[in-house]
């Protein structure tokens, strides 16, 4: 069973799916849009809309009453190989109101030079805001990209404390 939630946040609506206690793709754009995150073993399981979802609403809702480090409370899994497992990790480790670059996130995942294949990972988060890759900058300071769109990623920062 695959559980459906959303929760309003800083950013706008935020939707996520959880499989067990484990959020599997979290989103700004709305529940259809998470569903090329699934496996196809996941796509065939029965989903269930739900107001709350015990394992991950609670922290969500802390989130957004200021308790940044709710977050790292959620569990979450996604699939990617180990060197998108690692910066996936690292990003959580961001701590919020901060930022990191991609070229600092390679060398925390264990290759320095990796800085293209760490953007990649933000790309292919399938759990935006619990796993931060709004956190994520271009080296150079500019913002760089953001699939739910830069106001959501300068929202969440600001929201965070992020000052320039």
């Amino acid at each position: 069973m695959i559980k459906m939630s959303s929760i309003k946040t800083p950013a706008g609506t935020y939707s996520f799916l959880v499989e067990g206690d484990r959020v599997i793709a979290g989103g700004f754009d709305g529940f259809e849009n998470l569903e090329h995150f699934l496996s196809d073993a996941q796509r065939k399981l029965p989903h269930k809309l739900v107001k709350s979802i015990e394992e991950v609403t609670p922290y969500l809702k802390e989130y957004c009453a200021g308790n940044f480090k709710a977050l790292s409370k959620i569990k979450v899994a996604q699939s990617g190989g180990e060197f998108y497992q690692k910066v996936w990790k690292n990003m959580r480790q961001i701590t919020p109101g901060k930022i990191s670059t991609y070229q600092e996130l390679a060398q925390k995942s264990g290759n320095p030079r990796a800085m293209r294949a760490a953007g990649t990972a933000c790309a292919r988060n399938a759990i935006a805001l619990i796993v931060p890759c709004h956190r994520v900058i271009k080296s150079d300071g500019t913002l760089g990209n953001y699939a739910y769109g830069l106001w959501s990623k300068e929202e969440l920062l600001k929201f965070e404390g992020y000052k320039k």
